[in-house]
C-alpha cells in the first residue's frame, strides 16, 4: 500500500473571485488542508473561512507571523500586497503569487532575489503553461526558428474599478495581457525586441491609460509575432494562431482547445480533464493543474 501524502497546510491571502477558484481547486487535491484565509473584509473572510474549515484573519502580517502553514497563496492585487512576498519568503513559506508579481520591474526583481535567498518554492499564476493543449502546442512548435505567433487577449471592461487605474493595476499590459505575454514567451522563447502602441478606445480619466494595445515582437529564437489586447471588446477572444514547420496551429484558451493542421494531418482536441475533479477556473483544467504542480513541488 502506498503511504498517505504528507499534509500540506495552505494559507490564502484574499477572499475574492480568484481566491475562490484556487480554494475550490485546492480542496480537490488529496492531502491539502486550507488552514487560514485572510481578507480585509471581515464579514467575507469569516464566511469563506467557515466554508473551508479555516481560521479567519483580517491582517496579512499577523497571519504570516502566527499561522502554522507550509505555503501561502497571494490573491490580492499588487497594490495591496506591499511587503507580503518578502515577509512570507523570509519565514520559509512557499509562495503561489497571482499575476502580476509587481507594478514595476525593480519591485519584482527584489522579490525574486528575496525568494531565491530564502530557498522557497515560488510560482506566479500563469496557469496556461499547465494546460495539456499548450504542452501539445509547444511540442508542435519545437525547433522552429521561423514561427509566426499571433496572440489575442480581447475582453470587455474588467470588473474591479481599480483595474483601470494604472497606479493601482499597472494598466492593461501588466494587469491583463501579462497572461498572453507569458504564453507567447513559453511558445516562442524570450523576447529580444518589442515595439508597440496603445490607445483609449473608451472615454475615461487620464489616470486610466490605454484600454487597448498592439505589440510587435521578435523572439530570440528568430520567431516573430504580435500581441493584441483590449478592454473595449464586445465579448472575449483569448487565443494564439501560429504558423511553423509547415503547420497551422490555433490554440484557444477559453475553452482550452487545440486545432492543428500539419501537412494534411489534422488534430482537434481539448485539454483533458482529470476524471476525479470538477473544473474551476476559466476555460479548462489548467488552473487545477497549476495548483497541483505547486503542491507536488512542495511535497517532493
Amino acid at each position: 500500500m502506498s503511504a498517505e501524502p504528507r499534509e500540506i497546510r495552505i494559507g490564502v491571502l484574499g477572499a475574492g473571485i480568484i481566491a475562490g477558484v484556487h480554494l475550490q481547486n485546492l480542496r480537490q487535491i488529496e492531502g491539502v488542508r486550507i488552514a487560514v484565509v485572510c481578507d480585509s473584509d471581515e464579514g467575507r473572510v469569516r464566511t469563506v473561512a467557515a466554508e473551508y474549515g479555516a481560521q479567519p484573519y483580517t491582517e496579512a502580517t499577523k497571519m504570516i507571523d502566527e499561522a502554522s502553514i507550509d505555503a501561502l497563496f497571494i490573491c490580492v492585487p499588487p497594490f495591496a500586497r506591499a511587503g507580503v512576498v518578502e515577509q512570507a519568503a523570509r519565514r520559509g513559506l512557499h509562495l503561489y503569487v497571482e499575476k502580476p508579481l509587481a507594478l514595476d520591474l525593480a519591485t519584482a526583481m527584489r522579490a525574486a532575489e528575496i525568494v531565491a535567498e530564502a530557498g522557497v518554492i515560488a510560482s506566479v499564476g500563469y496557469m496556461w503553461r499547465y494546460a495539456p493543449v499548450v504542452e501539445r502546442a509547444c511540442a508542435a512548435l519545437a525547433g522552429s526558428g521561423n514561427a509566426l505567433l499571433l496572440g489575442r487577449m480581447l475582453n470587455g471592461p474588467p470588473g474591479p474599478a481599480w483595474s483601470f487605474d494604472r497606479n493601482l493595476s499597472g494598466g492593461i499590459m501588466i494587469e491583463f495581457a501579462t497572461h498572453m505575454a507569458d504564453l507567447l514567451r513559453h511558445l516562442g522563447g524570450e523576447v529580444a525586441r518589442v515595439g508597440g502602441v496603445g490607445m483609449e478606445v473608451m472615454p475615461g480619466s487620464p489616470a486610466r491609460g490605454p484600454d487597448s494595445a498592439i505589440l510587435a515582437l521578435r523572439f530570440g529564437s528568430g520567431a516573430c509575432g504580435s500581441l493584441e489586447t483590449s478592454w473595449a471588446f464586445p465579448g472575449a477572444i483569448w487565443d494564439v494562431q501560429a504558423l511553423a514547420n509547415g503547420a497551422h496551429l490555433h490554440l484557444g484558451l477559453n475553452p482550452e482547445r487545440l486545432h492543428l493542421d500539419a501537412r494534411g494531418k489534422r488534430l482537434d482536441i481539448e485539454s483533458e480533464v482529470p476524471p476525479e475533479i470538477r473544473v474551476h477556473g476559466f476555460g479548462g483544467p489548467s488552473w487545477y493543474l497549476a495548483v497541483r504542480a505547486f503542491v507536488e513541488a512542495i511535497r517532493t
